[in-house]
């Protein structure tokens, strides 16, 4: 699931904006246990220039590695469609599973 609050109904323009995912501090206390009925659930907020993330996933199906991996995807992807609006989904390509993740 994904869900997205922005704060206004204008379309974002400029360079300037971009994505960006927030680690959460393990010193802040924190529920143990996240009730959902999703497996992964990303939720997007705008920000002063930028989206920001947070994501609950079930940590008994996915790792922290896989749930990186599909973050780094999922940003890879709205960078091509910011690049060129006008590209069809379907001509949007992210690297395989192969790829060293520091690498970018």
């Amino acid at each position: 699931m994904i869900l997205f609050q922005n704060t206004t109904l204008r379309p974002m323009t400029g360079a300037g904006h971009k994505l960006t995912f927030e680690e959460a501090n393990p010193s802040v206390l924190m529920p143990l246990v996240t009730l959902t009925t999703f497996d992964v659930i990303l939720m997007l907020r705008e920000g002063a220039d930028s989206l920001v993330g947070t994501c609950v996933y079930k940590p008994h199906l996915f790792s922290a590695t896989a749930i990186d991996r599909l973050l780094r995807d999922f940003r890879k992807v709205l960078e091509q469609m910011m690049a060129r609006p006008d590209r069809p989904i379907s001509t949007i390509h992210v690297s395989g599973r192969g790829e060293d993740p520091a690498g970018e």
